[in-house]
């Protein structure tokens, strides 16, 4: 038996399709999403030493993760009550922290971390200083 060129077309033309269509049914495994981890992790206690009003003073702040880049806490110290970290950001491995004052005035803290120690100042009307930072348990 002869098979007429356009059957035969017609076969080739089947079977190839086949192929192509086996082929672009398998899918490869979804891939997981890559969160980028922060470049560092704040959240914890850290002892921080700075000067207010010319004088030293050491202060404990303790850091909470929000979500996202936002984080909370407090700042305490034997020389004032608690006071709350109103807002804190992390862009990179510096913490931008918005606070109020024992004064009543609002305050800045700006830490550069470097593993468990950071460096940076905090400012408000009339005041401010570099700060240092090291991580406590």
């Amino acid at each position: 038996m002869r098979l007429r060129p356009s059957v035969a077309l017609f076969g080739l033309a089947l079977v190839a399709s086949a192929c192509s269509s086996a082929s672009t049914t398998a899918t490869a495994a979804p891939q997981p999403a890559v969160v980028a981890a922060p470049a560092v992790n704040p959240v914890g206690r850290w002892a921080v030493a700075l000067s207010a009003q010319g004088q030293a003073l050491d202060v404990t702040l303790e850091l909470r993760h929000i979500g996202g880049a936002e984080y909370g806490g407090s700042i305490t110290s034997q020389m004032f009550p608690p006071v709350s970290v109103s807002r804190a950001t992390l862009t990179g491995n510096v913490l931008r922290m918005i606070f109020v004052a024992p004064t009543g005035d609002e305050a800045t803290m700006s830490a550069t971390f470097e593993g468990d120690t950071f460096t940076g100042e905090w400012a408000m009307p009339g005041d401010g200083s570099r700060i240092s930072g090291r991580r406590i348990p």
